[in-house]
């Protein structure tokens, strides 16, 4: 299926970011990575070391740590982003870095989150580069904040490039949320005539507006029958709620203007309450026509005809001019 979102650009700073990738022999590396597994093993004059994997956006890597050049503590949990600095060795034809010091850092930026997602967490090509595009568009420090919160969760930052948008509709293909909301937050961070701030709200609604269905389109048992009885919309808050604490203690009108944004289509506010910020009428709308254009993209109905969609919906496209 072909992206037709915009294209936004990374500052210098973050196009300069290492990459795991692309690292050579005998380069000296410092930068931040995300931790996996840390074991111990024993080489054959009988010193023992550990191994720590490194994880990026681009791969993994692993790192030997020798005793006597650092100290690497086994209780660093995984899914922790590090400040290390290693060099690329090689043998037998395969890469790892000889590391020569980690530290952990004690408060990663949301864009640290996002550059540091490991590789294959999204079965869709280009979504995380375009995520950290998104993120790195947001100006306002409390919502970088909260961002980074949501994703410092392993098991919620799993579920959302993993699960899909609908059941046989738009984004309906695992991965389906993540591309679906990117693309949204994508179109809202280049938008003209919203203020900076409103505009940074766009961007965090639209990341988060499907959170939800990481338990409504779970395909499980539970999932179904979650899929059932509740509304996605309803679960929003409950899921993202460590995150929207921390922000009532640092900007609570901006915790209040997501929640207001995430559950104003909640039936019983629908048909009584109308939305009472731009941020929340920008993402309503392109939550529509990012769902609309992709069921074109999906459906291909033919010029001048109708494909017919479930729940007695039609699509049609004009005949070309």
């Amino acid at each position: 299926m072909p992206n037709e979102s915009p294209v936004l650009t990374l500052p210098p700073a973050e196009q300069g970011r290492a990459a795991l990738s692309s690292v050579v022999v005998g380069q000296v590396l410092r930068g931040r990575f995300r931790v996996g597994r840390i074991f111990e093993n024993i080489c054959s004059n009988g010193t023992g070391y550990r191994v720590v994997e490194l994880l990026d956006r681009s791969g993994k890597l692993r790192c030997l740590a020798w005793p006597n050049i650092v100290t690497v503590p086994m209780a660093i949990p995984e899914w922790t982003i590090v400040d290390v600095e290693f060099q690329i060795q090689e043998r037998d034809r395969a890469r790892f870095g000889k590391l020569r010091a980690i530290d952990m850092v004690a408060e990663p930026s949301a864009l640290d989150q996002v550059g540091t997602l490991p590789h294959g967490i999204s079965p869709v090509v280009g979504v995380i580069d375009r995520l950290r595009c998104v993120v790195a568009q947001i100006s306002t420090p409390a919502l970088h904040g909260f961002v980074t919160r949501v994703f410092a969760d392993a098991a919620l930052a799993r579920a959302f490039f993993r699960v899909q948008a609908s059941f046989g509709d738009h984004h309906g293909r695992e991965g389906g949320v993540a591309e679906h909301s990117i693309e949204l937050a994508t179109n809202a961070a280049l938008l003209v005539g919203l203020a900076s701030l409103d505009r940074d709200l766009a961007i965090v609604q639209s990341l988060f507006h499907d959170v939800g269905k990481i338990r409504t389109h779970e395909k499980s048992p539970l999932g179904y029958k979650t899929h059932a009885l509740i509304e996605h919309e309803a679960l929003t808050l409950e899921i993202l709620a460590p995150a929207l604490q921390w922000l009532d203690g640092v900007w609570p009108d901006g915790a209040l203007a997501l929640r207001h944004g995430w559950t104003v289509r909640l039936s019983g506010y629908r048909s009584h309450i109308k939305p009472m910020h731009p941020a929340v009428s920008v993402v309503r709308g392109l939550d529509g026509i990012s769902r609309d254009a992709a069921l074109h993209r999906e459906f291909h109905p033919n010029p001048g005809g109708f494909v017919e969609l479930s729940r007695g919906r039609k699509l049609w496209s004009p005949n070309t001019p």
